[in-house]
């Protein structure tokens, strides 16, 4: 994470420090990290149980560090879509819940997602985000 922090801003703009450039980028792993953690949070508030571990909210740093907070966000956003589409699968194929779990109980890794909505905002991420916000008018 840290060379992410280092190589993130090179070359610096002549137009911004580096030391704006560093806050930035901070400010996004903050926010990243902080989205993870507040949903931990609330999910521990309503079932008393943990829900999303702590390595979520250290691969979403580490993908705001690489990405920015834009990308990051683009890759929970596509990560959370494609864990719910691989659950709703999972539901209805009747060989998944033969466990003596209940479907409310099973789990799926978050971070496998993450990591390919993270894989797809890279290679993919701006002209994504691009055709977004031309769809949402900015």
């Amino acid at each position: 994470m840290a060379w992410g922090l280092v190589s993130f801003g090179f070359p610096p703009n002549p137009i911004k420090p580096l030391l704006v450039l560093a806050k930035n980028q901070l400010f996004g792993i903050l926010i990243a990290a902080g989205l993870i953690l507040l949903i931990r949070w609330v999910y521990w508030r309503i079932r008393r149980r943990e829900g999303i571990g702590l390595g979520d909210a250290k691969l979403m740093a580490l993908l705001a560090t690489w990405l920015g907070l834009p990308g990051a966000l683009l890759a929970f956003g596509l990560g959370v879509v494609l864990g719910a589409l691989v659950a709703i699968v999972l539901l209805a194929v009747p060989s998944a819940h033969r466990d003596s779990e209940t479907w409310a109980l099973s789990k799926l890794p978050l971070g496998t997602f993450l990591c390919v909505g993270g894989i797809v905002s890279s290679l993919w991420g701006g002209p994504i985000l691009a055709a977004y916000l031309h769809w949402a008018g900015f």
